[in-house]
């Protein structure tokens, strides 16, 4: 009796002391792709979902790859019309939330590509964090979603 009385002690004991300390799960990353280059291209595009399921807002603040030099985070705005891409410094993921990188929208621009981007093969890349450890991660190559408009 005693024994099952401690085992039941000693269960709830680490229950409530995991339910103070539980980590919850970590961000992550989906659906990625690159758009293939033509021919003499220097430049393409990243495209994933960022999925940010603790209860802390975390922060991407650069992606980077061997096969380029630069790649910047950017998001495609009309202005008078015409779309633009502008620069960012960072991309929020709030608490609980997620966010597209997507063509026409926010993006990873590659530039000053070391080689080709073939559709069919695939790219490494890393997404920088704040304050969150880096993900790496392989992206296939292809041409583009049907339902994206070229970038």
């Amino acid at each position: 009796m005693y024994l099952t009385l401690a085992a039941v002690i000693l269960n709830l004991s680490a229950c409530d002391f995991m339910s103070d300390h539980q980590s919850t799960d970590e961000v992550a990353a989906h659906n990625a792709w690159v758009r293939a280059t033509p021919p003499g291209a220097t430049t393409s595009a990243l495209y994933l979902t960022l999925n940010n399921p603790t209860d802390q807002a975390i922060s991407l603040v650069s992606i980077s790859s061997s096969i380029s030099d630069r790649i910047e985070i950017h998001h495609t705005v009309t202005e008078e019309g015409m779309m633009k891409m502008r620069p960012l410094d960072n991309v929020d993921i709030s608490s609980k939330s997620t966010v597209e990188l997507a063509p026409n929208g926010i993006h990873g621009m590659l530039f000053d590509l070391t080689q080709p981007l073939k559709e069919g093969g695939e790219l490494n890349f890393e997404l920088n964090f704040a304050s969150h450890p880096p993900i790496t991660l392989v992206a296939p190559i292809q041409k583009g979603s049907p339902s994206a408009i070229k970038h």
